[in-house]
């Protein structure tokens, strides 16, 4: 659905669009007196992701990742293990652990029940050796 109408609309927009059922707007007004939302911004906004009680989201994807690289490489080079190193180290600075634990939880979850999953891109194109590490794509490596 191509246009350029992907937008919060003002109330007189509103007003326009639904002339034919004008109790639409009477309604949107009482849903919105009742509810009471708090944004916060400024930090992500994420569900939380079950995980050992003696490790925080960081330590736990670092676990997750160096366990997905034995398994992944037969021998593990100093140049992949380095890689490994440099991709956490983004991810410990940008504090995007549980961003990647959220993706990882949804994708296990997924294949456990059989769900058919496609994947557009990877999320961060500079970290897939993380989302390799975490199986969220299933690639065959060329060396």
């Amino acid at each position: 659905m191509p246009g350029d109408f992907f937008y919060l609309k003002s109330p007189s927009e509103m007003t326009d669009l639904c002339q034919d059922i004008p109790e639409a707007i009477e309604n949107t007004g009482r849903i919105a007196e009742i509810c009471n939302l708090s944004l916060e911004f400024g930090r992500p906004l994420l569900p939380e992701v079950n995980m050992p009680k003696n490790k925080n989201a960081e330590e736990y994807l670092f676990d997750l990742c160096w366990d997905g690289l034995k398994r992944h490489y037969a021998e593990v080079t100093p140049e992949i293990e380095q890689r490994l190193r440099y991709e956490l180290s983004v991810i410990r600075e940008t504090k995007f652990a549980n961003y990647f634990l959220v993706i990882w939880d949804i994708v296990s979850f997924v294949r456990k029940q059989n769900i058919l999953l496609e994947c557009a891109a990877v999320p961060l194109p500079a970290l897939f050796y993380i989302v390799l590490m975490l199986q969220i794509l299933t690639l065959l490596l060329i060396r």
